[in-house]
């Protein structure tokens, strides 16, 4: 259950951070009771100082629990009109840091009948105003915040009477009346305190905007910037970041895109290390509120201790016996497991070793067909080469035979040199010798193909396969029936075709298809 609250409240954080707040209420002006009883401090003063620490921590919801549940001690406290009077004024100041304006109105109006008459009815009117304001009731907030203005007067309080002023200016500024609201801020400055900068940081930033709002942008901008200082010597973060956006804003409407740019830039950057440190500081108050209600726990379970001494003891056997049992069939099923492990594990070994087996011999066998296929590629160019060198000296020969005029068959020996000249020509030797090629080197013509810059013709994909081979100049024009002349122009046409680098050689490049 405790577990549970944690989470839920977590989950309450986030949704806080991220709708924002608008405004967090300033803490209260009541003085806090002195409590000098053991009484006391076992009581409303534990819920209300760990109330206060919630509240600064940001963790509204959960420091309202913590007021209410002191409320209900003090009001059986003797001195229960003070205490409460706080009380339902510091819950009237969660709900209005929450947003919730009609709960914070409830409470301060409580707050209001008890402090009637007094100092503390100044800040109490003054927060009352604000949530008319908020809640858009502006002429009930206008006449709250003047009521305020008046006592603080009355009492001389200088500080109460530049909130006053600020807050008029405010409700001036929402009902869009611009000029009285520059004049109440311009009196808030007067009125407030020296070295307050904080204080004075915010009301020139709210003079700010009721200049920029009525228009007046230019005149907006020195009273932002000096803000944006005062709030950088007193490191009030949330005033640095207001700054940097409405200057922003600022410069936007003045068209300097750069300035608005870095300005929105440093709001961001500065918004996230305040939700960053929000969410660190509200995790680390929901933590030791974790352990508060733990050692709570603790001292309430000490309190049962003995009537559940001889229960625990009983559980603490029966646990104790379970845990053994649970061992022990744990133990017999482990040993049960690895026995069937082991077993699975040799089996699939011996599957694995002789699928190892049989892709080494499938390999082998492979690679000795690819041997056997290359030897007789090659015994195949040389029988081609050695068959193209006989042919073409017999036809030499018989053409100088021919040219004897005294030889009666100069017609048949012509006629049997144009039958080996054709028969030097076929194209099915060629085939036979691409189709042993292609089974050595599988892909060398489609890539060899892919990678060339224009078209290879059959004569120019032969000469490449040659050179593939490994073979000279003068055995592949042997092979080819032309002279080494003619293969090196041939070589150097294929190479033009070829992405080659100048300092490659065209049968390393070949090598690589």
């Amino acid at each position: 259950m405790k577990s549970f609250t944690i989470t839920f409240f977590l989950i309450l954080v986030m949704v806080q951070a991220v709708v924002g707040q608008e405004h967090v209420a300033p803490r209260s002006e009541l003085q806090f009771p002195d409590f000098k009883s053991k009484e006391e401090k076992t009581s409303h003063s534990y819920y209300l100082q760990l109330g206060d620490y919630l509240y600064k921590a940001g963790v509204y919801n959960e420091a309202i629990l913590n007021y209410q549940k002191a409320l209900q001690y003090s009001l059986a406290q003797a001195n229960k009109n003070t205490i409460t009077t706080l009380l339902r004024f510091k819950i009237g100041e969660a709900h209005l840091a929450l947003r919730n304006y009609n709960f914070a109105l409830n409470s301060l109006n409580q707050t209001l009948k008890s402090v009637e008459g007094t100092a503390d009815e100044v800040n109490v009117r003054i927060l009352i105003g604000t949530c008319h304001e908020k809640l858009g009731q502006l002429p009930l907030a206008l006449k709250e915040q003047m009521a305020a203005l008046e006592l603080a007067k009355t009492y001389n309080n200088k500080l109460a009477i530049a909130k006053a002023l600020e807050s008029i200016g405010s409700v001036y500024e929402d009902m869009n009346l611009f000029k009285e609201a520059k004049n109440y801020f311009n009196k808030a400055l007067i009125s407030m305190p020296k070295n307050n900068l904080a204080l004075e940081a915010n009301i020139l930033n709210n003079l700010a905007d009721a200049y920029r709002k009525s228009g007046a942008i230019q005149e907006a901008l020195p009273f932002t910037i000096k803000a944006l200082q005062l709030a950088k010597r007193v490191n009030d973060k949330h005033q640095i970041e207001s700054a940097h956006k409405d200057l922003a804003i600022a410069y936007k409407e003045l068209g300097n895109y750069k300035l608005a740019y870095q300005h929105l830039n440093a709001s961001d950057s500065l918004n996230a290390k305040i939700f960053y440190a929000q969410n660190t500081e509200q995790i680390n108050a929901l933590q030791a509120l974790h352990e508060a209600n733990k050692k709570e726990a603790e001292i309430s379970s000490l309190k049962q201790e003995n009537k559940l001494v001889r229960a625990k003891q009983a559980v603490f056997v029966v646990l104790l016996i379970a845990i053994i049992l649970l061992a022990v069939g744990f133990v017999f099923y482990w040993n049960k497991k690895r026995r069937q492990n082991a077993k699975l594990v040799q089996y699939k070994q011996r599957m694995l070793k002789a699928e190892l087996d049989k892709k080494i011999a499938e390999e082998e066998n492979m690679q000795k067909e690819i041997k056997l296929k290359a030897m007789a590629l090659s015994r195949y160019s040389l029988h081609l080469s050695q068959k193209n060198k006989i042919l073409a000296t017999v036809s030499t020969k018989l053409s100088h035979i021919s040219e004897r005029k005294n030889i009666n068959a100069s017609a048949k020996l012509k006629e049997l040199v144009s039958e080996i000249d054709f028969n030097l020509k076929q194209e099915e030797e060629w085939n036979q010798f691409q189709i042993y090629f292609n089974d050595i080197h599988p892909g060398f013509t489609s890539e060899l193909i892919k990678k060339a810059a224009s078209k290879l013709s059959a004569s120019e994909l032969r000469l490449a396969m040659l050179v593939r081979l490994n073979l000279s100049s003068k055995e592949i024009a042997t092979i080819l029936r032309v002279t080494p002349d003619s293969i090196r122009v041939a070589r150097y046409r294929l190479r033009k075709k070829l992405p080659i680098a100048p300092e490659q050689d065209l049968i390393h490049h070949l090598l690589q298809y």
